[in-house]
């Protein structure tokens, strides 16, 4: 049991009115100045304290007295925490949790208050690290698997998290303090021992697949606490939860898992080559663009594709963009994309905080007469098992024939149509195919800008700033830097067209 929870209720505890204040600056100075409580994550507690209280059949004032005790501060701070205007850092939520557990809340205990929030959960996944260092925690596999698997559901805000808590969320005692000792050595009380504490290599060779989701996650959470529920934190925790799936249940007594997923070449191995299917290239416009792009018939290399995109005007569908896209150079169109959108970046962030100035509309002006044919293109380089319209709903009503539909939410039908549709319709000799590639036609003044671009095969992470570049767009990157990576997913693919269409609405605010 962790040392706050240890303290015996004192005489000077026992009287708020004379010795509260020098109790909690004691407890402070014993923690090297660190306050037990900080504004952070915990902002979910306020449904689990109601249903703690509950258990307890207490009134909330006994409750907040009670864990003031417990957590030596004050009643009023417990109260600004289950109305949800206070959080907890990490080490406070761990202790939260393990007084609930002391005073009688049988299920709840510090992993599972921890768990409760998902801005901590490399906190929580680094001391399952520790835990498997402990030759005894084989004996819990099945518990910590069940326990992390279900975790997103413990913050439900109703009965449904109140559920998974009591079927996956319970700690026995014996679990419980293998847990608290893994918190001890993981978890960096102060400053000082940063270097040494919350490393995860410590537990690499020993489970890979848990020090990766760490480390991918520790970077966005470090980094901005306040977008913890935004879309692209969910992708990141996907990506984490398949390497705990791919430890767990995979086998976890090796550093490898028995089976491994496929990874491929990025550059030899496309999802797709639209100009090699036969199918496409036996309309008048896929005949050009073959000419065009790949005139000797044999895939071309992307900067070379890159400058054939833009030689010929007289077919002013062609672009070097739309030429990499067809070809599938993933990587080097999400690069070149960055490169396009970085002296454009400042602009775009003070638009959405409603500081822009008199330079930023003209820029953002420019750029909204060919925003929309990038993201077309772009949706051609998509995911390609996703409904069309979780990228764009314009594009699923243009696959419909719908081009005077007005586009709103509520009246949108519940269509089917995908990426790999696109595709077709792109190179079809009809009015859809015609209307699409009327949408990819780049202005001329925006495709003489973009021409002076250049594309390589050559490629570093450090060719784009990792802390600007579109978050999406970012995780994308970061998943294809290597050689040899297992192609990000569908749904990492997707968080880029969300951006897409958040920055659309952006301009349409742009006079």
């Amino acid at each position: 049991m962790i040392s706050s929870v240890q303290n015996k209720v004192t005489p000077a505890r026992l009287n708020p009115v004379m010795d509260e204040r020098e109790y909690i600056r004691h407890r402070r100075k014993a923690k090297n100045g660190r306050p037990l409580l900080r504004q952070g994550g915990g902002r979910k507690l306020g449904f689990v304290l109601e249903w703690c209280r509950g258990e307890l059949r207490i009134s909330k004032g006994a409750l907040a007295r009670t864990l003031a005790e417990e957590l030596g501060t004050t009643r009023g701070r417990i109260y600004r925490v289950m109305r949800q205007e206070l959080g907890l850092s990490p080490d406070a939520l761990w202790r939260l949790g393990a007084a609930l557990r002391k005073i009688g809340v049988r299920h709840m205990s510090g992993p599972l208050a921890l768990a409760i929030e998902p801005r901590y959960d490399a906190h929580l996944l680094g001391v399952v690290g520790e835990l498997v260092l402990d030759p005894m925690h084989f004996e819990m596999r099945g518990f910590l698997y069940d326990f992390l698997w279900h975790r997103s559901w413990f913050s439900n805000q109703d009965q449904s998290g109140i559920k998974h808590i009591r079927h996956y969320g319970y700690v026995n005692p014996t679990r419980h303090d293998m847990f608290d000792a893994a918190w001890q050595r993981w978890y960096a009380f102060n400053a000082s021992e940063l270097a040494t504490k919350e490393r995860e290599e410590h537990f690499a060779n020993v489970a890979p697949c848990l020090s990766r989701a760490v480390s991918l996650l520790r970077a966005q959470q470090r980094r901005d606490d306040s977008t913890t529920y935004e879309r692209s934190y969910r992708i990141l925790l996907h990506v984490a939860n398949k390497d705990i799936r791919a430890y767990f249940d995979d086998d976890g007594d090796n550093s490898e898992p028995l089976y491994r997923r496929l990874k491929y070449p990025v550059e030899v191995s496309p999802r797709f080559e639209l100009l090699s299917n036969h199918r496409f290239g036996t309309t008048e416009f896929g005949k050009r663009l073959r000419e065009l792009i790949a005139p000797s018939g044999n895939r071309v290399l992307p900067a070379e594709a890159y400058r054939n995109g833009w030689a010929n005007l007289k077919i002013p569908e062609a672009s070097g963009l739309l030429a990499l896209a067809v070809l599938d150079y993933e990587r080097e169109y999400y690069l070149l994309v960055a490169r396009i959108l970085k002296p454009i970046a400042p602009s775009l962030e003070r638009l959405k905080r409603g500081e822009q100035t008199r330079s930023d509309i003209d820029e953002l002006r420019r750029l909204k007469t060919w925003w929309k044919p990038l993201w077309v293109i772009s949706c051609l380089v998509g995911p390609l098992d996703r409904d069309l319209a979780s990228l764009s709903k314009e594009l699923a009503y243009v696959l419909e024939g719908r081009f005077d539909v007005i586009l709103r939410d509520e009246a949108f039908p519940s269509v089917h149509c995908k990426v790999s549709d696109l595709h077709n319709t792109l190179f079809s000799d009809s009015s859809i195919g015609d209307h699409l590639r009327k949408m990819i036609t780049l202005p001329k003044d925006a495709a003489k800008m973009l021409s002076k671009y250049s594309v390589t095969s050559d490629y570093t992470p450090s060719d784009y700033d990792s802390l600007t570049t579109p978050e999406g767009l970012a995780t994308v990157l970061d998943m294809l830097h290597q050689p040899e990576f297992e192609y990000p997913t569908e749904t990492i693919r997707t968080e880029l067209f969300w951006w897409f269409g958040d920055v659309e609405k952006l301009l349409d605010g742009v006079d």
